[in-house]
């Protein structure tokens, strides 16, 4: 939080820096972002692995059930 404070100080106070400043804070921004989406494609695929398992457990336990009901 400090440095955030300084960097922004340093910004307001030096106007030929101001571009700059305006460049590393989209550079960041974007790189946030980035790292967020990846986040979100990892939880994702973890989603659908539990999914695809749950889906085959289930689909196992019916037809287990109903071989037994033929029986």
């Amino acid at each position: 939080m400090i440095l955030k404070k300084r960097y922004t100080a340093s910004c307001k106070t030096h106007p030929k820096f101001e571009n700059a400043c305006t460049e590393i804070f989209f550079a960041k921004a974007e790189a946030d972002n980035f790292a967020k989406s990846e986040e979100v494609k990892s939880l994702q695929s973890v989603i659908n692995l539990l999914a695809l398992e749950y889906s085959n457990k289930n689909n196992q336990s019916d037809s287990h059930a109903f071989s037994r009901r033929e029986e």
